[in-house]
This record gives structure tokens, C-alpha cells and sequence, in this order.
């Protein structure tokens, strides 16, 4: 008899739907999904992402509210009262830094359970702080093991005390097929998309939230000295998709120093997103801070040659320097300036086989392979 798995998330976005539909196709009923909340998440779209669940075994703890507005203490019991009415025998929590995911933990120690996390935490994210580092390792000792991203995300639980046997990747896929269909898709229209959604012939494109860690200013900092690189030549224009925060400075930004190729084009849904990854020339990321970078995972898979600052877990795993991609330091506008201007003076063949680099290299990081890795934890489990 197959052990009932249950996979718990604040939210269930369309990143999450793809791994745990591939999950669900791989031991039917043998898993539950269990969402927190109903309310919007970080990368919740709307009604699509509700219509994509139909018929996944997902339950909703709390239908009309949002991670900001929930008591995690009362969202910690009404967790374990679900995984204690439904049987779960091998638990999956997004992390172990919030009070709900602790109550889970020691529930499942408690009562015996395999618990397992997601981790997409590497060591160079933050300062450490020697208390918490302390902390952090007691918690891990109840854990049973964990999906991570990549190499670094694996190193730094091992140095946390988890067993390097127990750890598999995995965690970070998007669904691929989506990307690479609908991107295709957009470039078979490609004059009629570029006149609907206003983009020009070429343009690197950014996609992110306007908040402080993403850089968006200092990207745009190089961006207008890129485009001084290029005062004899064609520079392409800067598409910047997202919203946040800091949307208003930046566009008030941008209309005082009157930096001419940029457009933000706000926040767009799935089907939107795809015509502009499907139509840009290249992609580029330029975080102060990123765990991993799912969108690069979507570049990819759309066939871009990919500019990524080195600081992304994604980066490690995913840029082979030349070949895909280039990293930069994300402080050093400079540096990005130079290698926006080098791929710009790229001949487009060599952006062709860059794109063919990016899908073929994104292909094994799928919503497959990391059912596959939940599935090799629960055989571990006892």
C-alpha cells in the first residue's frame, strides 16, 4: 500500500500546480495538496490558476484570506488537523522558518512521521547570525530530509546537519512545455504580437517585482550607459514587466532624465508573459538577492540566451558562461552596461544557438523531475 504523501504550501501558484500535478499523475491518490490560504500569493495570477486545479486532490485551509491577514498558530492546528483526519504519513513544508511550518515539524516528530522540506536557502543569501544558525540546526534534526534547488541550497543543509544522502534536487522547475509551446506560438505571429503589445524589433526583457532587491534602478542605470555604448549603433530597448513598490520612482525616474527604449509594461499573465519572453532577444536578471530565480527557469524554456546576476541560485546551476548565458555582479552597472553591448553586437546566429543552449539545458529541470525526487524521499522514509 502506497503511503499517503501530503505536500503543503501558503498557496498553490501555477509554479506549484505544474509539480504537483506531475506528482499527482505519477501515484494518484496517494497525495494530497493542502494551500493555507486562498488569498493572493507572491506568483498567484487569479481565476487561471484556480481552473488549472480541477480535478487535484488540493484542500484549502482558510478559502478567503491571505498569508498578511492569518494567525499562524491557528493556521499550525488547522494544518495538523488535516493531516491528522486525512492519514498523511510522509509530510512536504515549504521551508521551517515560521511558526505554522515549526508546529507541523514537531507534530510529525512527535507522532512519527516523515517530514521533509522544500529549501531554496543558500548560505550567501543573508549574514548569518550565530544564534539562529544554532536554531535552525535543532529544527533540521526533526526533518527527514529535503528538495532543494541546487548545489549550493544542498551545501548549506549539509552544513546545517542534515545528511547529504536525504537531500535531493529538484524543487525549482517550472512547467516548460508552457513556456516553450506558448513562446513558440508567439513568435509564429510575431508582427502582429509586436504590434498588439507595442515591443519593439529587439529588446532585453526583465521580469520581476519593483522592489528594492530586484535592482530594477541599477538596472536602468546601465541601461542608459548601455545605450551611450552604443550612440553609432541600433541599441535595443529595455521591456520591463512587473510591478512593486518602487513602480512609480522608477517610471518618474525615467521620464525626468528622459532615457528614451525603456517600457514598463506592468504586470502580465501567463499567456501575455509567454508572447513577451517569445518575442525579446535576451533576458536578464539583475537581483541583489535571489534564492533561486524561477523566471530564468521561463527565459529558458522560451528559448533566450540569458544575462543573470551571479548572486541567483539558478545561476550556479543553470548559465553556462558563453554557451546560454553571461553573469554579472549585480552592484557593478558597468559590468552590466558591457555585456548588454556585447550581446547586442552578437550576430544573430550566435543568439539563435545561445536560445537552443538555454531550452536544452532547462529541459531535465522539470515538474517531472522533482516528482520524482518526492518520490525517492518517501522511499527513505520509515
Amino acid at each position: 500500500m502506497k503511503k499517503k504523501i501530503a505536500l503543503l504550501w501558503p498557496t498553490f501558484s501555477f509554479y506549484h500546480l505544474a509539480r504537483f500535478r506531475a506528482l499527482h499523475q505519477q501515484v494518484g491518490e496517494a497525495v494530497l495538496g493542502i494551500e493555507f490560504v486562498g488569498g493572493e500569493g507572491e506568483h498567484w495570477t487569479g481565476r487561471g490558476e484556480r481552473e488549472g486545479r480541477t480535478g487535484l486532490p488540493i484542500l484549502t485551509l482558510f478559502p478567503h484570506r491571505n498569508m498578511r491577514d492569518v494567525d499562524r498558530r491557528e493556521l499550525g492546528r488547522a494544518a495538523v488537523k488535516i493531516l491528522e483526519s486525512e492519514g498523511a504519513e510522509c509530510v512536504f513544508v515549504n521551508g521551517y522558518g515560521t511558526v505554522e511550518l515549526r508546529m507541523i515539524i514537531d507534530w510529525a516528530w512527535k507522532n512519527r512521521k516523515s517530514c521533509f522540506t522544500f529549501s531554496e536557502t543558500k548560505k550567501n543569501d543573508f549574514r548569518r547570525v550565530f544564534w539562529k544558525e544554532w536554531f535552525k540546526k535543532r529544527i533540521i534534526k526533526k526533518l527527514s530530509g529535503a528538495i532543494c534547488g541546487g548545489r549550493l541550497h544542498k551545501e548549506y543543509l549539509v552544513e546545517l546537519g542534515m545528511p547529504e544522502e536525504r537531500i535531493f534536487l529538484g524543487y525549482d522547475a517550472v512547467d516548460n512545455d508552457f513556456f516553450s509551446g506558448r513562446s513558440e506560438q508567439a513568435r509564429s505571429r510575431e508582427a502582429e504580437n509586436r504590434l498588439r503589445f507595442g515591443l519593439p524589433q529587439k529588446y532585453f526583457l526583465s521580469v520581476s517585482r519593483f522592489v528594492e532587491k530586484k535592482n530594477i534602478g541599477r538596472l536602468i542605470s546601465a541601461y542608459e550607459l548601455y545605450r551611450q555604448k552604443c550612440a553609432n549603433g541600433e541599441p535595443w530597448g529595455l521591456v520591463l514587466c512587473g510591478s512593486g513598490e518602487q513602480e512609480k520612482k522608477l517610471k518618474a525616474r525615467v521620464l525626468k532624465e528622459n532615457i528614451p527604449g525603456i517600457i514598463f509594461a506592468g504586470s502580465k499573465g501567463l499567456s501575455d508573459l509567454a508572447v513577451y519572453y517569445g518575442l525579446a532577444s535576451c533576458f536578464i536578471l539583475a537581483s541583489t538577492t535571489e534564492q533561486w530565480g524561477l523566471v530564468i527557469n521561463e527565459a529558458m524554456a522560451s528559448g533566450l540566451p540569458v544575462l543573470v546576476t551571479q548572486v541567483a541560485g539558478a545561476a550556479d546551476e543553470l548559465v553556462e558562461e558563453g554557451v546560454n548565458g553571461l553573469t554579472f555582479n549585480p552592484f557593478n552597472s558597468q559590468e552590466i552596461a558591457d555585456l548588454m553591448v556585447r550581446i547586442t553586437c552578437m550576430e544573430e546566429s550566435c543568439l539563435i544557438a545561445m536560445g537552443t543552449s538555454s531550452l536544452q539545458k532547462i529541459m531535465p529541470y522539470s515538474p517531472e523531475y522533482f516528482a520524482e525526487s518526492v518520490e525517492r524521499l518517501v522511499s527513505l522514509s520509515v
